[in-house]
């Protein structure tokens, strides 16, 4: 009759907001358990299978709730019912072996609770949950004991992670973070715990992963604080955890990335500064830890600036560097990424799979390649190429995204512009040009292909600025002038630009190597330059013609071509615009060096027809002292 019209009652009195009301009810509670224990003789051995444990367990709830009630005298209460108790029970008056014998009973009643529509009454219950697992985990327990306490561990952390969905005010959510925190008190408890949110993770919609790294978070929170015998097998669990696909892939979702900035955060303060103390007594597992962290962090740094994590994870990655003993140069040198740097892009890259541009290892990619050293890059320049080439050697194509490729572009791009390894450039030059860049350059009608031929030209400017050998040119150089000559053509301002800057550059390479019949396709494009609406592009055309009079030497411009380039400049010399009217002269200068007689004859000839006849004049001077 008590179990059945009785309790239910009481168990309201306990959230009353009147505090004498929920005083008398502990007061009640504890000397009804009391005689009770009397009549049916009652001991620590039989208290935790008694037919009636359930009955008992809800009034045990009833001072245990009164243990995290917000009034002092309360709490007393509690704490005196109790102490009697357990003097009678355990023959003791310390009444945490009541909780253990009671444990696997008073979870699920506590569970029950923690669903209430009332968010006080959750709070309450999270609060005497965690309160239980602190008694009943710190205690020695024996193998039933054990038992108990897992099968209870296999309902507590499912309703944690319940606890923190839809938390709009944060009180559940710092309930259940303590509830997790104190599982980390016992290793096979915060193992299994670990293990259990595994499993909630692999069946679990989206919107419940930041709830799981919450829970996570209060247990790697804990394992910091409590000496553990498997501490390292704790913290590679949880590190795997943290780095699976189902948290790498939503990397879209702001909360998601959020908790997991806080897990790794709280993952790199509980490692231990060296990996032989506190249970890592394994290199190898140490360094698996570091690879798990840096997967998440790689992750966090390719998030959008407005999820406010790249901070805190710029600082975490410089504590990881020095609690892994690198001594850094300057402050904002992450050495870690590049103690690792080959691992972390074996674990991105390891199979051959073209990644789509919502593929969270593409971005973690991105990450790694943009926060590394150039030095560090330079190194791994092979296998890095290996990676863009799946995506970019068949140039534009239905089974890799548009999006995909402007980002391996990009990545390209922007290790040529810091890269300051002239011998790793020259050494996969031709790869870098022939694989990765010349399928798009070739010319292909669209908006598309356009920004792909922009993009790819972009890179080829960057390369080609800082490679000069001619050797690691010659065999990409016939294709190169190929798509370069049709992309001077292009209706996109940029495009040209860049197209006639490579040629300049090319000339310049290849010295002495052009032949006759590579001048006659190429020289007449870049004349038309002269004429462009772009002054820009004007001016790069002067640089590139007069580059490509020098590097192809007298014999393979003799006759009409040097004819056609020295009448073409000396039209433009009295061009309206004074830059390009210097910059023409620029050029005839360095060709006079080449043609003097040929200046000489056609400068003569035009100057009367020009405005002024002083650049005219100085030409025919530069030309009668090369020819004397």
């Amino acid at each position: 009759m008590v179990e059945k019209q009785i309790l239910p009652s009481c168990e309201e009195c306990i959230f009353d907001r009147v505090a004498s009301v929920r005083k008398s009810l502990i007061s009640y509670s504890g000397g009804f358990i009391l005689k009770y224990s009397k009549l049916t003789e009652l001991d620590s051995s039989n208290l935790g299978n008694c037919v009636n444990v359930t009955f008992l367990a809800k009034l045990l709830y009833i001072l245990l709730m009164g243990l995290c009630d917000d009034v002092q005298d309360i709490r007393n209460e509690s704490e005196q019912q109790l102490a009697k108790l357990s003097q009678l029970l355990c023959d003791t008056q310390k009444f945490e072996m009541l909780f253990v014998l009671s444990f696997h009973a008073l979870c699920p009643i506590i569970i029950s609770t923690s669903t209430s529509w009332v968010t006080q009454r959750r709070e309450k219950s999270l609060q005497s949950l965690a309160r239980l697992m602190e008694y009943t985990l710190n205690q020695k327990l024996n193998e039933d004991q054990k038992k108990n306490v897992s099968e209870a561990v296999e309902c507590v952390v499912p309703a944690l992670v319940v606890a923190c969905v839809d938390d709009d005010e944060g009180s559940l959510c710092e309930a259940a973070f303590q509830c997790a925190n104190r599982l980390s008190l016992s290793d096979c408890v915060a193992i299994q715990s670990v293990a259990v949110l595994r499993l909630l993770l692999s069946n679990s919609s989206s919107n419940r992963i930041s709830s799981i790294l919450l829970v996570l978070n209060g247990i790697i929170t804990g394992i910091s604080s409590h000496l553990h015998e498997n501490y390292g097998e704790l913290l590679e669990e949880v590190s795997n955890l943290m780095s699976t696909d189902h948290v790498m892939n939503l990397f879209q979702q702001k909360d998601v990335m959020e908790t997991l900035s806080t897990c790794s955060n709280s993952l790199v303060s509980a490692l231990p500064d060296e990996f032989s103390v506190d249970g890592i007594d394994n290199l190898q597992m140490y360094d698996k830890i570091i690879l798990n962290i840096l997967r998440c962090q790689l992750q966090l740094l390719s998030c959008p600036i407005v999820f406010g994590v790249h901070f805190d994870t710029m600082e975490s990655i410089k504590s990881l560097s020095k609690k892994s003993n690198l001594k850094s140069k300057n402050d904002g040198e992450l050495n870690i990424l590049s103690i690792h740097f080959g691992n972390m892009l074996k674990l991105l890259c390891d199979d051959d799979d073209v990644w789509t541009e919502e593929c969270a290892d593409l971005l973690a990619f991105d990450a790694l390649v943009r926060y590394s050293s150039p030095d560090v890059t330079c190194r791994y320049l092979e296998n890095i190429i290996q990676v863009m080439e799946r995506h970019l050697s068949q140039g534009l194509n239905d089974d890799v995204s548009y999006k995909v490729q402007m980002k391996m572009l990009g990545f390209l791009q922007a290790f040529l512009s810091l890269c300051n390894s002239q011998k790793s450039l020259e050494k996969f030059s031709s790869n870098i040009v022939i694989d990765l860049l010349y399928p798009s350059l070739v010319w292909q009608a669209g908006s598309v292909s356009s920004g792909l031929r922009k993009m790819s030209l972009a890179c080829l400017h960057c390369l080609l600025a800082k490679v000069s050998a001619s050797d690691c040119l010659f065999d990409a150089a016939p294709k190169l002038f190929t798509s370069l000559r049709s992309n001077l053509d292009d209706c996109d301002d940029s495009t040209r630009h860049l197209a006639c800057s490579c040629m300049s550059f090319l000339f310049r390479s290849l010295h002495g190597v052009l032949n006759g019949e590579v001048v006659r396709q190429i020289y007449p494009s870049l004349i038309k330059l002269l004429d462009d609406n772009n002054d820009n592009i004007r001016l790069v055309a002067c640089t590139s013609i007069s580059s490509l009079v020098v590097s192809v030497g007298k014999s393979n411009l003799e006759g009409t071509p040097i004819e056609v380039i020295i009448e073409e400049f000396l039209v433009h010399m009295d061009d309206p615009n004074p830059l390009i009217q210097k910059a023409v002269f620029a050029a005839l200068s360095q060709i006079t060096h080449h043609f003097p007689n040929q200046i000489l004859k056609q400068t003569k000839k035009v100057r009367s027809s020009h405005r002024s006849n002083n650049f005219c004049d100085d030409l025919i001077k530069i030309a009668e002292n090369v020819s004397d």
